[in-house]
């Protein structure tokens, strides 16, 4: 558990270096083309924010005295709730974090569909945070 949280810790420790980037995991804020410098960056630090998620939740489950700990799971569910990036690679690679896949699915939250608006004013089924459209 110690481990999850040093690799959130060292994680959040590079947003402070780059605050530009936390309304992205934070804020809903749409993330920029991935062919940007910025993009990039982003891209890099949703994977590493996956792993860590990923990570914690296989030790919550693993280790029996902290399987009533809600943490990991509830900030999980807020990531997906506010991170279009980290749900975008979610869709795009469920094979990467299999045990936060699976935890996203649980609680109702990967693979539901959402209808909105698009820029030309229709309403189109998505799923949230990816760029598909249904």
């Amino acid at each position: 558990m110690y481990n999850g949280i040093e690799r959130l810790h060292a994680l959040q420790t590079m947003l402070i270096e780059s605050p530009h980037l936390r309304p992205y995991f934070y804020s809903n804020e749409q993330p920029p083309d991935d062919r940007t410098e910025e993009g990039i960056q982003l891209l890099l630090v949703a994977e590493m924010l996956g792993d860590i998620l990923d990570y914690g939740l296989m030790t919550v489950d693993f280790m029996p005295p902290v399987q009533e700990y809600e943490g990991w799971r509830n900030y999980a569910n807020f990531l997906y709730d506010h991170s279009p990036i980290l749900r975008r690679i979610a869709f795009e690679h469920p094979e990467w974090w299999v045990r936060l896949i699976r935890h996203w699915q649980e609680t109702g939250r990967f693979g539901q569909i959402v209808d909105k608006q698009n820029a030309g004013g229709e309403e189109e089924s998505v799923i949230p945070g990816s760029s598909l459209a249904t």
